[in-house]
């Protein structure tokens, strides 16, 4: 995506956090996070809830 020029924007860093939640790639979803933010895309409500709901399934 990058390589063609188009930066990714909320819906797209929403659907990569997700899917490393998924996987139990925490540590890979916060640093996608933090990317999103070093590059001011907003987070939603939206990506909030996937990082409440993916980290807190690690603990259980």
């Amino acid at each position: 995506m990058r390589d063609e020029g188009f930066d990714p924007d909320d819906v797209t860093y929403a659907i990569l956090i997700n899917a490393h939640c998924k996987a139990k790639k925490y540590d890979e979803a916060i640093e996608l996070f933090r990317e999103m933010e070093s590059k001011n895309v907003k987070a939603t409500p939206h990506i909030f809830c996937i990082l409440i709901n993916g980290l807190g399934s690690e603990r259980g």
